[in-house]
């Protein structure tokens, strides 16, 4: 059941808004007004006794006092000071409980409304912003342009979804790659050339890492031994080699050899010009 008050407001503006002459108004509104309840609300209409009903006052009296408890409470400006987005609270979600609680309060002027309104949005809010720098002139200017944050608002939450998304799936592949990895490679000392996942270059790198390495070179000593076959080992004799090697063919030449012409005979000249 909703609010009795309501009920009835909405039944009398329907029924009178019919062509119904004045004398017989009241009369029809206590007939037809069992076919505007359902459920516990027509069973009480129906268990009313017989004649206990004059006027259509009189049943309004009766059906308020029957159900009272549904009476909604009046909202007052003091309810909508209260109104605070919340830390994680959208804009959609919190407009929407601030404009409910306008809609219950009666005769407020649009001066508390927007100020209420301001004050209750969240620190550093685009909207808040809005409204500091550009206040609305009423209320109603101030919510519909709260619908252009609201888009700006739940079009980023989706591209920030897409991206945490994106960043997931990246993750994920990166993982699968690692663990692929590191089963596919093969343990140290370990042959595994015939596996098709690796690729050609990983093979030779395994193949060289499976290769023995060469053994420690040990250290040595180079020694000289034996001496020249012209000459005696002596340092002096080293130093006359030495002299006699820098000097030209002349003079290092026997003298016999130097004096010495050079014949050729005539077979041997033929060729000569």
């Amino acid at each position: 059941m909703s609010d009795p008050h309501d009920h009835l407001l909405q039944y009398k503006h329907v029924v009178q808004s019919t062509n119904i002459p004045t004398g017989m108004l009241d009369d029809m509104m206590c007939k037809q007004f069992a076919q505007s309840l359902e459920g516990a609300a027509l069973r009480w209409f129906c268990n009313l006794p017989p004649k206990s009903i004059d006027s259509f006052d009189e049943l309004s009296l009766e059906f308020m006092r029957s159900y009272s408890v549904h009476i909604q409470s009046g909202k007052t400006t003091k309810d909508l000071w209260g109104v605070i987005q919340g830390p994680h609270e959208s804009l959609h979600a919190y407009i929407k409980r601030f404009s409910k609680v306008i809609s219950e309060i009666s005769g407020l002027d649009d001066g508390t409304a927007r100020e209420a309104l301001k004050k209750g949005l969240r620190h550093k809010s685009l909207f808040k912003n809005e409204i500091y720098t550009r206040y609305p002139p009423t209320i109603q200017d101030a919510l519909h342009r709260a619908k252009r944050f609201i888009e700006l608002e739940e079009e980023n939450e989706r591209v920030e979804r897409d991206l945490a998304y994106t960043r997931d799936e990246v993750s994920k592949v990166r993982n699968e790659r690692e663990k692929s990895f590191k089963r596919e490679r093969p343990r140290p000392g370990r042959q595994t050339y015939g596996l098709g996942s690796e690729t050609k270059e990983r093979r030779v790198v395994q193949q060289i890492e499976d290769t023995p390495s060469p053994p420690p070179v040990r250290k040595t000593i180079g020694v000289i031994y034996g001496g020249s076959i012209y000459r005696r080992e002596t340092v002096t004799a080293v130093k006359s080699h030495r002299s006699k090697a820098m000097q030209p063919i002349a003079m290092i030449l026997p003298d016999d050899l130097v004096e010495h012409s050079i014949i050729f005979h005539s077979s041997e000249a033929t060729s000569l010009s």
